[in-house]
């Protein structure tokens, strides 16, 4: 059986006997260490002294937020020990830069609360994020993610160095056919977003990864970009020129694949 290990931030039961029943009473770690024998020890708030790993199990991890505020609060009293001051010349600045820091921890944070939690799927997790950062009427307005979902998907491909010429054609072919249906279009997405990948040789769930975490770590901003869109501030796409599905400009069209739905249509 593995060595018991216990982190600041987690609650925790004291058996005053090990091996024994705990007291019933459930205790937050204040801070652990390695004593001088090499047995490892933890703080508990509201008792005195320091107790065994052993003599400790657990009722909850911590969160990395949980984990976060007791580390800030072993500084704050430590920098208030005059004897032990001297280890931490650098506590004012750390004081300046904690509010500073704090959402960018918060955001990690939850970022690595939600990758952490076995079973959840990547939407379920961006549920949270989107209603943290826009709340529930910007996750409702259909057209307002359609317009995202574009907008990153004409990003996408510039990146990938796609001819914007071939963009017009393509949307005159869709809008020129029937609408499909959402879902089974949904699943087109995914399976052809993963052949995309495949050809640039990018991991589409180590990225969709990524790009959760990072966005967790600047809601502040986006919510600034969020206002100033509203307010008129910087252009959007429905303020540019109404886009009317004309033909393409004369000439040659480029050569365009049919999906898998439009194969199966056609049969």
């Amino acid at each position: 059986m593995p060595d018991p290990v216990f982190y600041a931030g987690d609650l925790v039961h004291y058996h005053p006997v090990i091996g024994g029943p705990h007291t019933g009473l459930v205790y937050r770690v204040k801070s652990t260490s390695e004593l001088f024998d090499g047995q490892k020890a933890a703080w508990l708030i509201s008792k005195t002294g320091c107790v065994s790993f052993d003599a400790l199990s657990l009722v909850r991890r911590a969160t990395p937020d949980d984990r976060f505020s007791a580390w800030l609060n072993m500084m704050r009293i430590r920098s208030a020990n005059p004897s032990q001051r001297a280890h931490f010349d650098a506590w004012e600045r750390l004081q300046d830069l904690a509010a500073d820091q704090a959402e960018l921890i918060a955001g990690q944070a939850k970022a690595l609360e939600s990758a952490q939690t076995p079973g959840e799927s990547l939407q379920a997790r961006v549920l949270p994020w989107v209603l943290e950062a826009f709340g529930p009427d910007v996750l409702a307005d259909k057209t307002e993610r359609g317009d995202r979902l574009l907008e990153e998907v004409l990003e996408l491909l510039q990146s990938g160095h796609y001819d914007s010429t071939r963009v017009r054609h393509i949307v005159h072919h869709v809008y020129s056919r029937r609408e499909g249906e959402p879902a089974q279009e949904v699943g087109g997405v995914m399976v052809t977003l993963a052949a995309y990948c495949l050809a640039h040789g990018l991991d589409m769930h180590a990225t969709g990864e990524t790009e959760l975490a990072r966005i967790w770590t600047c809601i502040e901003q986006i919510r600034v970009k969020q206002a100033t869109v509203k307010a008129g501030i910087v252009p959007v796409p429905i303020e540019a020129p109404p886009f009317e599905l004309t033909p393409p400009p004369p000439g040659p069209a480029p050569e365009i694949g049919l999906d898998a739905n439009e194969e199966a249509d056609r049969g």
